[in-house]
C-alpha cells in the first residue's frame, strides 16, 4: 500500500515534465552538441548570385554529430527568407536540405531580424558555443551592414554591436567567435562596438576575392576536429580563406581576441593625449605619415599597425621631430605592441605585404572628415580613446 502511494506522485511528476518539454516551431528542444554555426547569408543585395555558391558550400559539409549548420538566406532572384538546418550532400549544384521556416518579407538589413534569428538557432540547436556568421556585401564605415535592397535598410557598427548584445544576453555569455564576410569591415572601430558581446572578431581588413570565405574547406578541417577551441577555429576560417585566396589575388583575414582592448585603449588613449600637444609642423609630419601609409580603395581608412610604425620610425631617425610631445615614441611603441598582442590569427596573400590585419578612420583632409564626426562621435573607439578629438587636432578643425 505504501508502495503505491508512493509511485502516485512520481508517475504524475513524470507527465508533468513530459508535457512541457519545448517545442519550438514544430522542432523538439535538440541535443546540445560542441558547437552551433549560424550563419546569416543576405543576398537581397549585389551577392545575391552567391547566395547558391554558399548553401551549397555548406551543404558540402553539412551538420554532423557534433555540429550544427544552420542557415537564415535571402536572395533577390529567389524572393524569399528561408531557414534550415544544412543536411550534408553530394551534389555541388542543388541545395536539398529541408526548408524549416519561410519568412519572406523579413527586412535582413535590420539588426533585430539577425537577433531573431541568432535567439531561434540558439533555442532550438544548443551548443556548448556559439560561431555565427555573416555574409553581405564590403561595407567600409560609415556605410551600412548587411544592406537588404528590397527595404533600403542596413545595420551600423552600432546597430550590430546592440544586436549582438542581445544575443550574447540571451545565450548567458559572449559569443565565442562573430565573423562577417565582407570586405573592409576589420576596423577597429567595429571591434569596440563587439567588444562586449563577442570573444573573437574575425573580418577582413580590405576588400574579399569574389565568392568570399571557402565555407565547405574550413568546415571540413572543423569537422575533423569537433573539439577545437574557439582560437582553433578562428585560425581554421583564416587559414583556409588564405590558401584559397592565393588563386585569386589580393586578400586579408584575421581574428581578433576582443578583451584585450581594454588595454589596447588605455594605451592609445595615452597615445592620443601626446599627439593632442603637436604644434602646426608636427602636424603636418603627422599627415603626411597618414597618407603614405598603407590606404584603402574608395574608404578613408589606413592600416593602424603602418601608421604606427611609421610615426615610430620617424621619431627614432629625427627625435628633435617630436620635442614637445611627451612619452611619443614610448607610447607609439606601446601601442604598437597592444595591437599586435589582439591577433589569434592574422593572414594575407603576398601582395597584401603591407596590410596588417587591422584599419582605423584617419581621412586625409577636413572636408572628408567634417563629412563623418558627428556620426563618429557616438562610436564607442572615440569614447575610449578621444580619436575624435585627435582627427580634429590634427586637421586644425574648430
Amino acid at each position: 500500500m505504501l508502495t503505491r502511494i508512493k509511485t502516485i506522485p512520481v508517475l504524475l511528476s513524470l507527465l508533468l515534465l513530459i508535457s512541457v518539454s519545448p517545442v519550438i516551431h514544430g522542432i523538439c528542444q535538440a541535443e546540445v552538441k560542441e558547437w552551433t554555426l549560424l550563419v546569416y547569408l543576405n543576398g537581397n543585395n549585389e551577392d545575391d548570385e552567391l547566395v547558391p555558391l554558399v548553401l551549397n558550400q555548406l551543404e558540402q559539409a553539412g551538420t554532423t554529430a557534433h555540429i550544427n549548420v544552420v542557415v537564415q538566406w535571402a536572395g533577390l532572384s529567389e524572393g524569399h527568407v528561408r531557414r534550415a538546418l544544412v543536411v550534408r550532400d553530394s551534389d555541388p549544384r542543388m541545395f536539398t536540405s529541408p526548408v524549416i521556416d519561410d519568412l519572406t518579407g523579413t527586412d535582413m538589413g535590420h539588426w533585430q531580424s539577425l537577433v531573431e534569428f541568432i535567439r531561434w538557432g540558439v533555442t532550438n540547436y544548443p551548443a556548448r558555443h556559439y560561431f555565427i556568421g555573416m555574409k553581405c556585401p564590403a561595407a567600409p564605415w560609415p556605410e551600412g551592414l548587411s544592406v537588404d535592397a528590397t527595404t533600403g535598410s542596413s545595420m551600423t557598427f552600432q546597430e550590430l554591436g546592440q544586436a549582438l548584445d542581445e544575443a550574447s544576453r540571451f545565450i548567458g555569455r559572449k559569443i565565442d567567435i562573430f565573423g562577417i564576410d565582407a570586405g573592409l569591415v576589420q576596423m577597429i572601430e567595429l571591434a569596440c562596438e563587439l567588444e562586449d558581446s563577442v570573444e573573437i572578431l574575425v573580418a577582413s581588413q580590405d576588400t574579399a576575392p569574389a565568392g568570399g570565405w571557402p565555407y565547405e574547406r574550413f568546415l571540413n578541417e572543423w569537422t575533423r576536429n569537433p573539439g577545437a577551441t574557439r582560437h582553433a577555429v578562428a585560425g581554421m576560417v583564416v587559414g583556409e580563406y588564405i590558401r584559397e585566396a592565393h588563386k585569386h589575388g589580393p586578400a586579408t583575414l584575421s581574428a581578433l581576441e576582443l578583451w584585450k582592448l581594454r588595454s589596447f585603449k588605455r594605451t592609445m588613449g595615452e597615445l592620443v593625449e601626446s599627439m593632442m600637444s603637436a604644434d602646426a609642423e608636427q602636424r603636418e609630419i603627422i599627415l603626411t605619415v597618414a597618407a603614405s601609409s598603407r590606404r584603402f580603395k574608395g574608404t578613408n581608412q589606413a592600416d593602424l599597425i603602418e601608421f604606427i610604425n611609421r610615426l615610430a620610425i620617424g621619431a627614432i631617425k629625427n627625435p628633435t621631430i617630436f620635442q614637445g610631445m611627451p612619452l611619443f615614441l614610448k607610447r607609439l611603441l606601446v601601442v604598437d605592441y597592444t595591437t599586435r598582442n589582439m591577433f589569434v590569427s592574422n593572414g594575407k596573400t603576398p601582395p597584401e605585404h603591407r596590410t596588417n590585419g587591422i584599419s582605423v578612420w584617419l581621412p586625409g583632409s577636413g572636408d572628408a572628415y567634417e563629412a563623418h564626426a558627428q556620426e563618429y562621435e557616438s562610436l564607442r573607439f572615440h569614447s575610449g580613446t578621444g580619436w575624435n578629438n585627435l582627427l580634429r587636432h590634427l586637421l586644425d578643425r574648430p
